[in-house]
C-alpha cells in the first residue's frame, strides 16, 4: 500500500510537471505570437508612414507644378491683353488717320 501511495504520488508529481511545462510553453508561445504580431504592427506603420511620405513629397511637387503652370497662363494673358489692346490702339490710330486723309 505504501508503494502505491509513492506510485500515485510520483504519478501525480510528473503530471504537475507535465502540466507546468504545457502552460510554460503556451505562455511561450503566447508571447511569441504577441511579439510577431507587434513586428507586424511596425513593419505596417513604416510602411504607411513612408507611403504617407511619398504622397506627401508628390503632392508638394505637384503644387509646385500647378503654381507654376497658372503663373505661366497668368502671364500670357497679361501678354495676349496687352497685344489686344496694342493692335486696338493701331486700328484706332489707322482708322484716324483715314478719315483725316479723306476731304
Amino acid at each position: 500500500e505504501r508503494l502505491e501511495v509513492e506510485r500515485r504520488m510520483a504519478t501525480k508529481r510528473e503530471e504537475e510537471r507535465v502540466e507546468a511545462e504545457r502552460r510554460t510553453a503556451a505562455l511561450l508561445a503566447e508571447e511569441i505570437l504577441r511579439e510577431e504580431a507587434e513586428k507586424q504592427s511596425r513593419d505596417e506603420q513604416e510602411r504607411l508612414d513612408k507611403e504617407l511620405a511619398e504622397c506627401q513629397a508628390k503632392r508638394e511637387r505637384l503644387e509646385q507644378e500647378l503654381a507654376a503652370e497658372q503663373a505661366r497662363v497668368e502671364s500670357e494673358r497679361l501678354v495676349r491683353e496687352r497685344c489686344e489692346e496694342a493692335a486696338r490702339r493701331e486700328l484706332a490710330q489707322q482708322e484716324q488717320q483715314r478719315r483725316q486723309q479723306q476731304p
